[in-house]
Protein backbone atom coordinates (compact mmCIF):
# COMPACT_ATOMS: atom_id res chain seq x y z
CA UNK A 1 0.00 0.00 0.00
CA UNK A 2 2.73 2.56 0.73
CA UNK A 3 4.06 1.97 -2.73
CA UNK A 4 1.03 3.93 -4.00
CA UNK A 5 2.76 7.56 -3.91
CA UNK A 6 -0.38 8.76 -3.36
CA UNK A 7 -0.06 7.93 0.56
CA UNK A 8 1.97 10.62 2.48
CA UNK A 9 3.09 9.49 6.34
CA UNK A 10 4.60 12.32 8.75
CA UNK A 11 6.62 11.58 12.06
CA UNK A 12 7.03 14.65 14.14
CA UNK A 13 9.54 13.30 17.27
CA UNK A 14 8.78 16.07 20.37
CA UNK A 15 9.82 15.93 23.62
CA UNK A 16 6.55 15.65 24.75
CA UNK A 17 4.62 13.52 22.95
CA UNK A 18 5.43 11.45 19.36
CA UNK A 19 3.07 11.97 16.79
CA UNK A 20 1.74 10.05 13.13
CA UNK A 21 -0.20 11.46 10.62
CA UNK A 22 -1.05 9.84 7.69
CA UNK A 23 -2.84 11.23 4.61
CA UNK A 24 -4.40 10.28 0.91
CA UNK A 25 -3.43 12.72 -1.67
CA UNK A 26 -6.47 12.33 -3.50
CA UNK A 27 -7.87 15.16 -6.67
CA UNK A 28 -4.98 17.60 -5.78
CA UNK A 29 -6.42 17.42 -1.68
CA UNK A 30 -4.64 15.83 0.49
CA UNK A 31 -7.22 13.93 3.12
CA UNK A 32 -6.37 12.93 6.41
CA UNK A 33 -6.56 8.90 7.18
CA UNK A 34 -5.14 8.06 10.19
CA UNK A 35 -3.25 9.77 13.44
CA UNK A 36 -1.22 8.27 16.16
CA UNK A 37 -0.07 10.81 19.30
CA UNK A 38 1.86 8.86 22.30
CA UNK A 39 3.30 10.90 25.23
CA UNK A 40 6.97 10.61 24.64
CA UNK A 41 9.72 8.55 26.88
CA UNK A 42 13.72 8.65 26.04
CA UNK A 43 13.94 12.72 25.13
CA UNK A 44 15.55 15.25 26.32
CA UNK A 45 15.14 19.14 24.94
CA UNK A 46 14.11 17.51 21.91
CA UNK A 47 16.94 15.25 21.66
CA UNK A 48 16.99 11.45 22.19
CA UNK A 49 18.88 10.58 25.36
CA UNK A 50 17.33 6.76 25.12
CA UNK A 51 16.94 5.00 21.62
CA UNK A 52 15.13 2.10 22.76
CA UNK A 53 12.31 4.19 24.88
CA UNK A 54 11.93 6.44 21.78
CA UNK A 55 11.65 3.16 19.80
CA UNK A 56 8.71 1.93 21.59
CA UNK A 57 7.01 5.17 21.43
CA UNK A 58 7.33 5.03 18.09
CA UNK A 59 6.11 1.95 17.40
CA UNK A 60 2.72 2.98 19.56
CA UNK A 61 1.84 6.30 17.96
CA UNK A 62 2.54 4.29 13.88
CA UNK A 63 0.25 1.19 15.52
CA UNK A 64 -2.30 3.71 16.08
CA UNK A 65 -2.39 5.39 12.88
CA UNK A 66 -2.24 2.22 11.04
CA UNK A 67 -5.95 1.12 12.67
CA UNK A 68 -7.24 4.33 12.18
CA UNK A 69 -6.15 4.39 8.39
CA UNK A 70 -6.45 0.17 7.97
CA UNK A 71 -3.38 -0.20 6.36
CA UNK A 72 0.70 -0.81 7.32
CA UNK A 73 3.25 1.89 7.44
CA UNK A 74 6.76 1.23 6.23
CA UNK A 75 8.21 4.49 5.32
CA UNK A 76 7.57 8.25 6.88
CA UNK A 77 8.73 11.69 6.42
CA UNK A 78 10.66 12.96 9.75
CA UNK A 79 10.39 16.23 10.87
CA UNK A 80 14.17 17.74 12.28
CA UNK A 81 13.87 20.09 15.58
CA UNK A 82 15.28 23.59 14.98
CA UNK A 83 17.39 23.21 17.71
CA UNK A 84 20.08 21.03 15.78
CA UNK A 85 19.73 23.33 12.70
CA UNK A 86 22.63 25.21 11.10
CA UNK A 87 21.85 27.57 8.02
CA UNK A 88 24.51 28.30 5.60
CA UNK A 89 24.64 29.96 2.12
CA UNK A 90 26.28 27.57 0.00
CA UNK A 91 27.69 27.38 -3.40
CA UNK A 92 28.98 24.79 -6.50
CA UNK A 93 29.95 24.95 -9.77
CA UNK A 94 29.60 22.61 -12.46
CA UNK A 95 30.94 22.08 -16.59
CA UNK A 96 28.25 20.45 -18.32
CA UNK A 97 29.75 21.55 -22.03
CA UNK A 98 30.88 17.96 -24.20
CA UNK A 99 33.92 16.32 -24.84
CA UNK A 100 34.88 19.69 -27.23
CA UNK A 101 33.92 22.40 -25.00
CA UNK A 102 30.80 22.90 -26.56
CA UNK A 103 27.20 23.85 -25.08
CA UNK A 104 24.94 21.10 -24.10
CA UNK A 105 21.43 21.17 -23.01
CA UNK A 106 21.26 20.99 -19.06
CA UNK A 107 19.55 18.22 -17.11
CA UNK A 108 18.22 17.10 -14.08
CA UNK A 109 21.50 14.84 -13.83
CA UNK A 110 23.74 18.19 -13.92
CA UNK A 111 21.52 20.27 -11.29
CA UNK A 112 22.70 17.09 -8.88
CA UNK A 113 25.97 17.05 -9.83
CA UNK A 114 26.22 20.92 -9.20
CA UNK A 115 24.38 20.14 -5.75
CA UNK A 116 26.54 17.76 -4.70
CA UNK A 117 29.66 20.08 -5.60
CA UNK A 118 28.12 22.44 -3.48
CA UNK A 119 27.81 20.00 -0.64
CA UNK A 120 31.47 18.59 -0.92
CA UNK A 121 33.06 22.15 -0.90
CA UNK A 122 30.59 23.38 2.01
CA UNK A 123 29.60 20.59 4.16
CA UNK A 124 31.57 20.50 7.33
CA UNK A 125 32.39 16.37 8.42
CA UNK A 126 31.14 16.76 11.33
CA UNK A 127 27.30 17.12 9.73
CA UNK A 128 25.18 15.61 7.64
CA UNK A 129 22.42 17.49 4.88
CA UNK A 130 18.72 17.73 5.67
CA UNK A 131 18.23 19.89 2.94
CA UNK A 132 19.21 22.57 0.38
CA UNK A 133 17.25 24.60 -1.38
CA UNK A 134 18.38 26.93 -4.13
CA UNK A 135 18.53 30.35 -4.45
CA UNK A 136 19.81 30.47 -8.41
CA UNK A 137 21.35 29.23 -11.14
CA UNK A 138 23.90 30.84 -13.08
CA UNK A 139 24.46 29.69 -16.53
CA UNK A 140 27.66 31.22 -18.60
CA UNK A 141 27.62 34.23 -16.71
CA UNK A 142 23.59 34.79 -17.02
CA UNK A 143 22.43 34.62 -13.01
CA UNK A 144 18.66 35.10 -11.27
CA UNK A 145 17.73 31.05 -12.89
CA UNK A 146 15.04 29.64 -10.95
CA UNK A 147 15.18 26.00 -13.20
CA UNK A 148 17.95 25.60 -15.43
CA UNK A 149 16.97 22.52 -16.70
CA UNK A 150 16.58 22.57 -20.92
CA UNK A 151 18.37 25.48 -21.25
CA UNK A 152 21.86 25.57 -23.55
CA UNK A 153 25.52 25.91 -21.72
CA UNK A 154 28.81 25.34 -21.19
CA UNK A 155 29.16 26.23 -17.09
CA UNK A 156 26.61 26.35 -14.25
CA UNK A 157 26.76 27.78 -10.98
CA UNK A 158 24.06 27.38 -7.89
CA UNK A 159 23.91 29.50 -5.07
CA UNK A 160 21.81 27.89 -2.24
CA UNK A 161 20.77 28.08 1.62
CA UNK A 162 22.06 24.98 3.15
CA UNK A 163 20.25 23.35 6.23
CA UNK A 164 22.69 21.08 8.56
CA UNK A 165 21.78 18.91 11.59
CA UNK A 166 24.95 16.80 14.01
CA UNK A 167 25.50 13.73 12.65
CA UNK A 168 25.62 11.94 15.86
CA UNK A 169 22.01 13.59 16.86
CA UNK A 170 20.74 12.70 12.63
CA UNK A 171 21.76 9.11 13.01
CA UNK A 172 20.48 8.23 16.43
CA UNK A 173 16.73 9.75 15.04
CA UNK A 174 17.19 7.33 11.69
CA UNK A 175 18.13 4.50 14.00
CA UNK A 176 15.10 5.35 16.24
CA UNK A 177 12.70 5.31 13.00
CA UNK A 178 14.81 1.78 11.37
CA UNK A 179 14.64 0.01 14.71
CA UNK A 180 11.20 0.94 14.81
CA UNK A 181 10.92 -1.17 11.78
CA UNK A 182 10.37 2.18 8.98
CA UNK A 183 12.12 3.60 6.41
CA UNK A 184 13.35 7.26 6.40
CA UNK A 185 11.81 8.52 3.25
CA UNK A 186 13.04 11.80 3.58
CA UNK A 187 13.76 14.69 6.43
CA UNK A 188 11.98 17.73 6.61
CA UNK A 189 13.31 21.13 8.29
CA UNK A 190 10.52 21.19 10.96
CA UNK A 191 10.04 24.84 11.48
CA UNK A 192 10.02 25.47 7.60
CA UNK A 193 6.94 23.24 7.39
CA UNK A 194 5.22 24.41 9.90
CA UNK A 195 5.45 27.54 8.30
CA UNK A 196 4.08 26.47 5.25
CA UNK A 197 0.70 24.98 7.13
CA UNK A 198 0.27 28.29 9.10
CA UNK A 199 1.77 31.25 7.25
CA UNK A 200 -0.20 32.53 4.17
CA UNK A 201 2.09 33.05 0.91
CA UNK A 202 2.23 37.10 1.53
CA UNK A 203 3.66 36.29 5.15
CA UNK A 204 5.95 33.79 3.99
CA UNK A 205 6.86 36.26 0.79
CA UNK A 206 7.32 39.63 3.02
CA UNK A 207 9.05 37.62 5.95
CA UNK A 208 7.16 36.70 8.76
CA UNK A 209 8.13 35.54 12.53
CA UNK A 210 6.94 31.78 13.48
CA UNK A 211 7.07 30.90 17.57
CA UNK A 212 6.16 27.36 17.98
CA UNK A 213 5.54 26.63 22.01
CA UNK A 214 6.37 22.92 22.55
CA UNK A 215 6.61 21.09 26.37
CA UNK A 216 10.34 21.02 26.46
CA UNK A 217 11.36 23.87 23.96
CA UNK A 218 9.90 27.27 22.43
CA UNK A 219 11.02 27.69 18.76
CA UNK A 220 11.39 31.42 16.92
CA UNK A 221 11.81 30.84 13.29
CA UNK A 222 12.15 33.72 10.39
CA UNK A 223 10.73 33.35 7.32
CA UNK A 224 11.75 35.74 4.32
CA UNK A 225 11.26 35.20 0.68
CA UNK A 226 9.42 32.04 1.47
CA UNK A 227 12.82 30.58 2.84
CA UNK A 228 14.32 29.92 6.93
CA UNK A 229 16.32 32.14 7.58
CA UNK A 230 16.93 32.50 10.91
CA UNK A 231 15.68 30.35 13.89
CA UNK A 232 16.27 30.44 17.72
CA UNK A 233 15.68 27.89 20.57
CA UNK A 234 14.81 29.10 24.07
CA UNK A 235 15.30 25.55 26.27
CA UNK A 236 12.04 26.27 28.13
CA UNK A 237 8.11 24.87 27.16
CA UNK A 238 5.31 24.16 28.43
CA UNK A 239 7.07 21.72 30.94
CA UNK A 240 8.58 24.73 32.88
CA UNK A 241 5.04 26.46 33.18
CA UNK A 242 3.90 22.59 34.65
CA UNK A 243 7.48 22.86 37.10
CA UNK A 244 6.68 27.00 37.95
CA UNK A 245 2.82 25.98 39.06
CA UNK A 246 4.23 22.97 41.15
CA UNK A 247 7.09 24.47 42.83
CA UNK A 248 4.97 28.13 43.54
CA UNK A 249 1.92 26.17 45.18
CA UNK A 250 3.51 23.44 46.35
CA UNK A 251 1.80 20.26 44.95
CA UNK A 252 3.11 17.48 42.96
CA UNK A 253 3.62 18.02 38.81
CA UNK A 254 0.77 15.73 37.90
CA UNK A 255 -1.43 17.74 39.48
CA UNK A 256 0.53 21.02 38.26
CA UNK A 257 -0.29 19.50 34.94
CA UNK A 258 -3.90 19.28 35.61
CA UNK A 259 -4.32 23.11 36.76
CA UNK A 260 -2.83 24.14 34.00
CA UNK A 261 -4.94 21.98 31.68
CA UNK A 262 -8.22 22.81 33.35
CA UNK A 263 -8.10 26.44 34.74
CA UNK A 264 -5.01 27.65 32.82
CA UNK A 265 -4.71 30.83 31.60
CA UNK A 266 -1.66 32.40 29.89
CA UNK A 267 -2.93 36.52 30.31
CA UNK A 268 -4.22 37.52 33.80
CA UNK A 269 -7.10 39.86 32.33
CA UNK A 270 -8.37 36.67 30.52
CA UNK A 271 -8.51 34.82 33.97
CA UNK A 272 -12.27 34.07 35.29
CA UNK A 273 -12.79 34.32 39.40
CA UNK A 274 -13.35 30.52 39.85
CA UNK A 275 -11.65 28.84 43.52
CA UNK A 276 -10.79 25.84 43.42
CA UNK A 277 -8.89 23.18 46.06
CA UNK A 278 -5.47 22.76 45.50
CA UNK A 279 -3.41 19.02 47.72
CA UNK A 280 -0.12 20.81 49.07
CA UNK A 281 2.76 18.78 49.94
CA UNK A 282 3.45 18.43 53.59
CA UNK A 283 -0.50 19.64 54.28
CA UNK A 284 -3.60 17.88 55.42
CA UNK A 285 -6.40 20.13 54.15
CA UNK A 286 -5.71 21.67 50.26
CA UNK A 287 -5.41 25.31 50.28
CA UNK A 288 -7.59 27.44 47.89
CA UNK A 289 -6.34 28.61 45.16
CA UNK A 290 -7.90 31.60 42.67
CA UNK A 291 -7.75 30.99 38.87
CA UNK A 292 -6.30 34.60 38.82
CA UNK A 293 -3.35 33.22 40.73
CA UNK A 294 -2.55 30.51 38.80
CA UNK A 295 -2.42 33.04 35.47
CA UNK A 296 -0.05 34.92 37.30
CA UNK A 297 2.58 31.92 37.45
CA UNK A 298 1.84 30.94 33.99
CA UNK A 299 1.56 34.66 32.67
CA UNK A 300 5.25 35.15 34.32
CA UNK A 301 7.00 32.07 32.57
CA UNK A 302 5.84 32.86 29.21
CA UNK A 303 6.31 36.46 29.64
CA UNK A 304 10.05 35.62 30.40
CA UNK A 305 10.22 33.16 27.51
CA UNK A 306 9.23 35.77 24.92
CA UNK A 307 11.20 38.32 26.56
CA UNK A 308 14.37 35.65 25.62
CA UNK A 309 12.69 35.31 21.91
CA UNK A 310 12.72 39.22 21.41
CA UNK A 311 16.35 40.33 22.91
CA UNK A 312 17.86 37.08 20.65
CA UNK A 313 15.81 38.17 17.18
CA UNK A 314 16.90 41.72 18.02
Amino acid sequence: MMDNSEIYVGLDIGTTSIKVIIAEHVKGQANIIGYGNTKSAGLNRGVIVDIDQVVATIRDAVNQAEKKANLDISEVTVGIPANLLQIEKCHGMVSVSDENGNSQEITKNDVYKVTQAALVQNLPPERDVIDIIPDEFIVDGFDGIKDPRGMMGVRMEMHAVMYTGPKTILHNIKKCIQKAGLKVKATVVAPLATARLAMSDAEQDFGSILIDMGGGQTTAAVIHDHKLKYTYVDQEGGDYVTKDISKVLKTSQKLAEGLKFNYGEAYVPSAGNEVFHVEVIGEVEPVEVTEKYLAEIISARIKHIFEQIKQDLE
